[in-house]
C-alpha cells in the first residue's frame, strides 16, 4: 500500500492506492493546515497498512512535517520534486527542480491518457496552464486563482461581501453578489478563452484541453472550445509514477 498525497497550498487530497490490485482504496480530501497536525497524521497511518508515501508538494514546509512523521514509523517518503522518479515524460523549461511538482504530475496523467498535445487547466489556489507538446512539458502559465481573487475583492474592499462562486448564465447582475459571481466567472471564461487562444495561435497545434481542480467543473461546457474535466488527473499522474519506479517502490 502506498499513501499519495497531494499537498497543495489550500487542500490536500490523499488517497492509498493498493499497487498489486492496482486500484485506489480511499480518497479523502482535507485543509493542508489541518493535515499537519498530529491527530490528523495518525489517522493516516491507521487508515491502512502502508510501506511508502508518494508526495506531490508546494508547500515545503508542511512537506518536512509529513515527511518526519513518516520517518518515524518507518514509512519510506518519496517527493516528486525528486527529478530521478520523472521517466514518464521530458521537461523543457529553464530548470526542472523548480516546475510545481503537482504541475509534472498532471503532465504525466495526460500523457497516460494518450494525449500528446495537450493543456491542462488546473483550478487551485492559483489557475495554472500546463503545456504539452508531443508529449513534452513545454512549460505553463500562471494567474491568480477563484478563491484567491474572490477574497481579495472582500478583504481589499470595505463593502464588497465574501461570496461562493456559482455558475450563471446571467451576465448582467442585479445585485452586488450577482456582479461579483458574473465578473469572477466571466472574467474567467475570458481568460482561458484568450490563453488558450494565444497558446494555439503561438505554437500552431491542436490540443486536447483538460479541466481539474476543485471548480473547473462548472466551466465545462462553458468555453469556446471542447474541454473536457477530469477530477483525478494529478493522482493518475502520481500512480502512473509508482508503477515507472517499481523497484523504488517494491512494485512486482
Amino acid at each position: 500500500m502506498v499513501i499519495i498525497i497531494d499537498l497543495g497550498n489550500t487542500y490536500s487530497k490523499i488517497a492509498w492506492y493498493d499497487y498489486f490490485g492496482k486500484k485506489v482504496v480511499k480518497k479523502i480530501i482535507i485543509k493542508t493546515k489541518d493535515l499537519i497536525k498530529k491527530k490528523h497524521l495518525n489517522k493516516l497511518k491507521n487508515n491502512f497498512k502502508s510501506d511508502y508515501c508518494l508526495i506531490s508538494s508546494v508547500v515545503p514546509s508542511s512537506f518536512r512535517i509529513i515527511k518526519n512523521f513518516f520517518n518515524k514509523i518507518n514509512v519510506r517518503v518519496f517527493e516528486l520534486s525528486n527529478t530521478k522518479l520523472i521517466k514518464n515524460i521530458k521537461i523543457e523549461i529553464n530548470n526542472k527542480k523548480k516546475v510545481g511538482s503537482d504541475r509534472v504530475a498532471n503532465a504525466i496523467g495526460v500523457v497516460k491518457l494518450g494525449y500528446k498535445n495537450a493543456i491542462v487547466v488546473d483550478f487551485g489556489t492559483a489557475t495554472t496552464f500546463d503545456i504539452l507538446v508531443n508529449s513534452i512539458y513545454v512549460g505553463g502559465i500562471i494567474a491568480p486563482g477563484l478563491d484567491l481573487s474572490i477574497k481579495s475583492l472582500h478583504h481589499l474592499t470595505s463593502q464588497l461581501p465574501l461570496i461562493k462562486l456559482k455558475q450563471t448564465n446571467k451576465i448582467i447582475g442585479k445585485n452586488t453578489f450577482e456582479a461579483i459571481n458574473s465578473g469572477i466567472y466571466y472574467g474567467y471564461i475570458s481568460l482561458i478563452n484568450g490563453i488558450v487562444e494565444q497558446i494555439k495561435l503561438q505554437t500552431k497545434k491542436k490540443f486536447k484541453i483538460i479541466l481539474t481542480g476543485g471548480t473547473g467543473k462548472i466551466f465545462e461546457g462553458k468555453l469556446k472550445f471542447k474541454s473536457e474535466y477530469i477530477e483525478d488527473i494529478t493522482l493518475t499522474g502520481l500512480i502512473e509514477i509508482i508503477h515507472t519506479n517499481k523497484k523504488e517502490f517494491n512494485v512486482n
